[in-house]
């Protein structure tokens, strides 16, 4: 068993407001989110980088690896690929790995925040 911390954000009046979750994840929720980062070869993902349109949201995922070194990826919520484009796309690799990470929401949403508040923007 590991455990982590988990943070879910939203827009409010203020800024962002964070939840903090302190969770202890099975080895096999574990090992489900480092394959999907290795089947999708995360670090090597490249999104089209452009302007957005207004009220888009752009989506950052970040990794720091044991080595302390960080990494990121970006992208546009709204992304308009056929379905044939989708499928070899960078953007489907991010969205398999955002989807194993998600998946942790399911075990947050039981639980009590430890903490909770403004986001140190």
């Amino acid at each position: 068993m590991h455990s982590r911390v988990f943070g879910y954000y939203k827009k409010n009046n203020v800024g962002l407001w964070e939840k903090r979750y302190i969770l202890t994840l099975s080895a096999d929720d574990l090992q489900r989110i480092f394959i999907a980062f290795i089947e999708n070869d995360f670090l090597t993902i490249k999104n089209e980088d452009r302007t957005g349109v207004p009220d888009e949201t752009r989506i950052r995922m970040s990794v720091t690896n044991a080595k302390g070194e960080y990494f990121f990826i970006e992208t546009w919520e709204d992304m308009r690929l056929s379905p044939d484009e989708y499928q070899n796309s960078p953007r489907r690799r991010f969205d398999n790995v955002c989807l194993a990470i998600k998946q942790i929401e399911t075990i947050a949403i039981h639980k009590d925040p430890v903490s909770e508040g403004c986001y140190p923007e």
